[in-house]
């Protein structure tokens, strides 16, 4: 297999996955890839797209990446609390997976965590474009590189605990 046919087998894996995943355990329907590609952000497309997007972001900026890792070994933490409000969104919607996977845990149903990551992936894409790490002062790339690296870990443990293996 070449890297299209495993790009490929592991986007539709995820899509079909994703679509018997997201309906409620109780509802009834009939599989189809119809609607499996829309770009409405509504399917397993969006979580492959917002992990690619934060792996790109990390793999632009490895010397801050580096910085991070520093920071976490030596323990001298002097950054600036990123305190805009998609900051803020973001850090909680993050804050919430715990809770989500406890819930769905007890309800043997894993479609509170398909809507989590829905709804993390489009506060993901919202916060990229409003918390830029691009040419921002150390004090403040830093903190945001961090927050999407979180996301990235969340999103990426979220669909892999839905059977779905992230594109790196």
């Amino acid at each position: 297999f070449g890297l299209r046919d495993v790009i490929r087998n592991k986007t539709d894996y995820g899509l079909a996955t994703f679509q018997v995943i997201s309906r409620h355990r109780y509802s009834h329907f009939t599989f189809s890839f119809r609607g499996s590609f829309r770009p409405d952000g509504s399917n397993a497309l969006i979580l492959h797209e917002k992990y690619s997007r934060l792996c790109s972001l990390q793999n632009a900026h490895r010397e801050h990446m580096e910085r991070i890792r520093a920071l976490d070994v030596d323990g001298e933490w002097q950054l600036s609390l990123e305190l805009r409000e998609h900051a803020q969104k973001l850090a909680r919607r993050i804050q919430e997976f715990d809770t989500v996977v406890l819930n769905a845990m007890d309800k043997m149903d894993p479609n509170p965590v398909a809507i989590y990551l829905l709804k993390l992936c489009n506060q993901i894409g919202s916060s990229m474009a409003a918390l830029r790490v691009q040419d921002e002062p150390l004090a403040l790339a830093l903190p945001r590189l961090m927050l999407f690296s979180a996301a990235k870990r969340v999103l990426g443990d979220g669909m892999r605990l839905i059977g779905i293996e992230p594109i790196e």
